[in-house]
């Protein structure tokens, strides 16, 4: 939670108050998003723009780009996580 915090306050940037600024609080920071769960709000996000690219034709370049497969090895080491195995996850639940 206090990541998401963090990132919403940059987001929204600081509050200029009585000749100063000042970071926004919690209270201000939830009114400002109206109660979303912001990591909710990504996830949904992130499928829609999945189903969108599932449906593109096949000569779209963002299409193509999605499907294509690199040659060369990953490096040794743990597996870094793509876009694809992230929203296999959410999908899944």
């Amino acid at each position: 939670m206090g990541s998401e915090r963090k990132i919403l306050r940059k987001i929204f940037g600081p509050t200029y108050e009585n000749g100063s600024w000042r970071i926004k609080t919690n209270q201000e920071l939830d009114k400002l998003m109206k109660h979303k769960n912001i990591i909710n709000f990504a996830r949904v996000q992130r499928l829609g723009w999945c189903g969108h690219v599932e449906r593109m034709q096949e000569t779209r370049i963002v299409k193509a780009v999605h499907a294509w497969k690199p040659i060369s090895k990953r490096p040794m080491g743990r597996p870094k996580i793509r876009w694809e195995d992230d929203v296999k996850k959410i999908y899944r639940g």
